[in-house]
C-alpha cells in the first residue's frame, strides 16, 4: 500500500493520528520540507523553462527574508522570555507564525496524496499551491536559521547549540524522527546542476545515514583570517619491514585473499625523533612565519603513545593538531587507522587546564578510516614491496572498518573543517553524500600514498570537492612513502612533493620539498563571494573560502 503524504510526515515526525500540527523549529520544518522535495523531486519544477506555470512570485526573495526576519525576531523574543524566566530553551511550547501555518494548510490540503502522484501535475491547483508552500517553507526555515551551527551571537544560536548538545552534536533537529532525518548546517551551496543541495545557504539534509555525523563548535575568542599550517610529512624515511604480510588470516577468508599490517619499522626508536622534529619544526615554522594555527601529520604517521605526547605538546603551545594514528591490537581487537585532531589548541585554556584528561577527551576528535587499503600488483611493485607482499594477490589493510563516523569542526564563523582518511576520498561512499551536503570549507585528507601530483587520483577527487560544493582541499603524505615511490622509478632524486593544496578560487598548487628540506608551512586566507540558491537568494557574501597564501619549506 502507497503511502499518503499525511502518513509520510506523520512517521517523520513521530506522530501517528491527526492533527499533523506545523513543527515551530525551523530545523523540523526543513526536515519536513526538504524530504518531500527529495522523494518526490518537487525542487526540479524551478528548473523548468517557460511559463506554463508560476510557482515564485516575482517578490519572491524579499518575501522570504522579510518573513524570515519576523520569524528569527519571534523565536528570538520566545527563548529570551524563556531564560530570563531561568528556565530551559523549550522547542514544544513555541509559537508558530500565522504566514507560516497558513503554508502549512496548504500541504495539508493535499495530505491524502500518495507520495508517488505529489506533484506529478502541478496544473492541477491544489497541488502547485501544495508545491509552492512546500517551497516557500524550506526557504523559509533555511533564511531563518542563518548562522547555525556556526556561532551563538543570540538565543536563537545558543538554544540551537544547546539542543544539538542533547542530540550527541549529530543533529540541530528537535521533533523529526532520528536518524530517519539529520539536520546540519552549511557552509557552500553548489553554484553547478540542481539538487536538493542547491536550494538551502544554512541547512543541509541527510536522510537514513550509516555513517554516524558529529558537529562540533568551538568558541575561539580571536577568529583567525590567517591561517599558518604546519605540515609534517612524517616518518621520513619507510623501510620494506614496515608492511607484513597476514597470509594465514587471508587464508582464512577465501582463496587468493590476504591481509598486510603496517607499522613503521622502529617506531619506538624514532618516538624521540620525531618529538624533537616536532619542537624544532614549531620554532623554525614560528621564526618564519609567525603564529601556526595547525599542525597536520598524514596518515599513521604516529603510534597511540606517540601521538598522546604530541598532542600534551600541542596543547601547550596552542595549536590544533591533527594527525594519524595507528591503534595497534591488543588481544583479540583488530587494529585500527584513525584521525585524531586536538581542537582546544586555539581555544586559549589556561596551561594547567592544557594537559587535564577530560578537556582533552572532551575536544579530541577521533575518526576511524571508513575503508581498507587495498595493494595491488602495480601498487606493491611501485613502493618496492615484492619482497614482503605477494604481487600475485590483491592484499587488504587489515583495520576494524566497523565505526563509521564523520566530524565537522567549526572554528570561526568562516571555517569547518572535515577530515578524511585516504580511501575515504577515493571511495567516497558512505561519506560524500553528507560532506557534499555540508560543503565544509576545508577538508584534511591524511594520506599513506605516493607523491601528490597534479596527475594523481588525490588530486582528481580533490578537484571534483572544489568544484563541488566548492571545499578546499589539502591532501598529505608521508616523505618516505614519497622516497619508496622515487626509488622504484629509477629517479635520481626523490619526488618529494608531499601534499596537494586545491581551492575554487586559484586552483592547484603541488607542495614539493627541496631535496635539503622536510617540512612546509602552508599560509591560507579567507576568501569571500556570494552564492545564490536555486530559488535566487544570495547569501550576503557568507560562502567563506580558504586560500593559497603563500608556502615555505624548512
Amino acid at each position: 500500500m502507497e503511502r499518503t503524504l499525511d502518513n509520510f510526515v506523520g512517521q517523520l515526525l513521530g506522530v501517528n493520528a491527526a492533527p499533523l500540527n506545523c513543527p515551530a523549529w525551523p530545523p523540523d520544518l526543513f526536515a519536513v520540507c526538504g524530504t518531500i522535495l527529495h522523494f518526490t523531486g518537487g525542487y526540479l519544477k524551478l528548473a523548468t523553462i517557460g511559463d506554463t506555470y508560476e510557482l515564485l512570485d516575482e517578490n519572491w526573495i524579499d518575501q522570504v527574508r522579510n518573513r524570515s526576519a519576523v520569524w528569527r525576531e519571534s523565536l528570538e523574543d520566545q527563548f529570551g522570555a524563556q531564560v530570563s524566566g531561568e528556565g530551559p530553551f523549550d522547542f514544544e511550547s513555541l509559537e508558530v507564525p500565522a504566514f507560516v501555518d497558513k503554508l502549512w494548510q496548504a500541504i495539508l490540503e493535499i495530505k491524502d496524496t500518495t507520495v508517488a502522484d505529489l506533484f506529478a501535475d502541478i496544473s492541477d491547483e491544489k497541488q502547485c499551491k501544495g508545491l509552492q508552500a512546500v517551497l516557500q517553507l524550506a526557504a523559509l526555515s533555511d533564511e531563518t536559521s542563518g548562522g547555525i551551527g556556526i556561532s551563538t551571537d543570540d538565543f536563537f544560536l545558543l538554544a540551537a547549540e544547546v539542543l544539538c548538545d542533547q542530540n550527541n552534536r549529530s543533529s540541530y533537529s528537535s521533533n523529526v524522527v532520528f536518524p530517519a532525518a539529520v539536520v546540519l548546517p552549511k557552509q557552500h551551496t553548489p553554484q553547478r546542476g540542481f539538487t536538493l543541495r542547491s536550494l538551502t545557504h544554512n541547512l543541509s539534509l541527510h536522510l537514513s545515514p550509516d555513517v554516524f555525523v558529529v558537529w562540533r563548535l568551538l568558541e575561539i575568542e580571536k577568529s583567525p583570517e590567517l591561517l599558518n599550517v604546519l605540515l609534517i610529512p612524517w616518518p621520513f624515511e619507510i623501510s620494506s619491514s614496515s608492511f607484513e604480510y597476514l597470509d594465514e588470516l587471508g587464508a582464512e577468508i577465501a582463496d587468493g585473499f590476504s591481509y598486510f599490517s603496517f607499522v613503521p619499522d622502529g617506531i619506538k626508536k624514532t618516538e624521540l625523533e620525531c618529538i624533537r622534529v616536532f619542537e624544532e619544526g614549531i620554532e623554525a615554522a614560528q621564526a618564519s612565519v609567525g603564529k601556526i594555527h595547525m599542525v597536520v601529520f598524514p596518515e599513521l604517521a604516529l603510534s597511540e603513545s606517540l601521538y598522546k605526547k604530541i598532542e600534551s605538546s600541542a596543547l601547550e603551545k596552542g595549536i590544533i593538531l591533527v594527525a594519524g594514528v595507528g591503534e595497534a591490537s591488543e588481544g583479540d581487537n583488530v587494529p585500527r587507522n584513525q584521525c585524531r585532531v586536538q581542537t582546544a589548541g586555539l581555544l586559549e585554556l589556561e596551561k594547567e587546564l592544557n594537559n587535564d584528561d577530560t578537556i582533552r577527551d572532551a575536544y579530541r576528535v577521533v575518526q576511524d578510516k571508513h575503508h581498507r587499503w587495498c595493494l595491488d600488483r602495480d601498487q606493491i611493485l611501485q613502493y618496492g614491496l615484492g619482497g614482503r607482499l605477494p604481487a600475485s594477490q590483491q592484499c587488504w589493510e587489515y583495520i576494524d572498518v566497523s565505526d563509521r563516523s564523520l566530524t565537522f569542526v567549526t572554528m570561526s564563523d568562516w571555517l569547518t573543517l572535515c577530515f578524511l582518511v585516504c580511501e575515504d576520498l577515493a571511495r567516497q561512499d558512505p561519506a560524500a553524500g553528507i560532506l557534499r551536503s555540508v560543503g565544509p570549507n576545508l577538508v584534511i585528507a591524511l594520506l599513506m600514498d605516493g607523491p601528490q601530483l597534479e596527475k594523481r587520483w588525490s588530486a582528481k577527487y580533490a578537484s571534483v570537492l572544489a568544484e563541488d560544493p566548492g571545499s578546499s582541499v589539502l591532501t598529505v603524505t608521508s616523505l618516505g612513502l614519497c622516497k619508496r615511490s622515487s626509488e622504484q622509478l629509477g629517479l635520481e632524486e626523490p619526488n618529494q612533493t608531499i601534499g596537494c593544496w586545491r581551492d575554487s578560487v586559484h586552483g592547484l598548487k603541488e607542495l614539493k620539498l627541496p631535496k635539503d628540506k622536510n617540512l612546509c608551512v602552508l599560509s591560507l586566507v579567507k576568501s569571500s563571494v556570494q552564492e545564490h540558491s536555486l530559488d535566487g537568494r544570495g547569501d550576503y557574501f557568507s560562502a567563506h573560502t580558504p586560500v593559497f597564501a603563500g608556502v615555505k619549506y624548512l
